[in-house]
C-alpha cells in the first residue's frame, strides 16, 4: 500500500500571534481584578453583623461601583446591553431580574 508523505503546515504568521498575546494577558489581568472586585464586595457585604448593616453596606458598594458602570455607558461601551442580556436597573446581566417583593 503506497503512502504519501505529509507536508507540513507552513507556520501562521508571527503578527497574528502577537496581536494574541497583546490582548490575552491584559484580559487575564481584567478578569483577575473584577474577580477579586466581586470578592472583595460579597466579603464586605456579608461581615455587617445586622440586616440594617448589611443594608447600609449594600448601598454604599452600590454608589461606589455604580460610577464605574455609569462612566462606561457614557463612553458608549455599554449604552445598550447586548442580545442575551436583561438590563436589571442599569445593569446588563445574564439573568431576569430578580424579583423583591
Amino acid at each position: 500500500m503506497a503512502t504519501t508523505k505529509k507536508r507540513p503546515s507552513p507556520p501562521s504568521p508571527k503578527g497574528s500571534q502577537t496581536r494574541t498575546v497583546d490582548y490575552l494577558k491584559p484580559y487575564a489581568r481584567l478578569r483577575t481584578v473584577l474577580d477579586a472586585l466581586d470578592i472583595a464586595v460579597l466579603r464586605h457585604y456579608w461581615d455587617g453583623e445586622t440586616a440594617a448593616d448589611k443594608n447600609r453596606r449594600a448601598a454604599e458598594l452600590e454608589g461606589l461601583i455604580r460610577p464605574v458602570i455609569d462612566q462606561l455607558r457614557k463612553k458608549g461601551i455599554a449604552e445598550e446591553c447586548p442580545a442575551g442580556l436583561n438590563n436589571c436597573g442599569g445593569c446588563c446581566v445574564p439573568y431576569r431580574c430578580p424579583r423583591i417583593e
